[in-house]
């Protein structure tokens, strides 16, 4: 059975969630399973999940290998692999920024065949 929470009432039940479900590399969860089982959608929950992140200091990881998905860090090792697939993300979102600010706009509807 899916719960359902007030939005102000969300950060402590994800934030307990993960406490009793996620803590450690190895219990990590996908966005869609914590989701479904505290009846929010997806959006919302990485909403949440920023906000535990970046007001409350909470521990909160995400993998992009098997197990994916968040849980708590448990070991430094967990928060430094995360630090660092930010940090890598940020700079290619960087450079693409910086690469599209440098772009010619478009010149309108292209002709058979033709991308640009």
């Amino acid at each position: 059975m899916q719960a359902s929470y007030k939005s102000d009432n969300l950060p402590d039940a994800v934030a307990a969630y993960l406490r009793c479900h996620c803590a450690g590399r190895a219990n990590a969860q996908t966005k869609k399973r914590i989701a479904q089982a505290l009846g929010i959608d997806m959006r919302e929950l990485h909403d949440v999940v920023a906000a535990l992140i970046e007001r409350k200091r909470m521990p909160i990881c995400s993998a992009c290998r098997e197990p994916m998905g968040y849980y708590l860090a448990t070991a430094a090792g967990d928060r430094r692999e995360t630090v660092h697939a930010l940090r890598r993300r940020a700079i290619a979102i960087w450079r693409r920024a910086t690469a599209l600010k440098c772009s010619p706009l478009y010149p309108g509807v292209p002709k058979q065949g033709q991308l640009f």
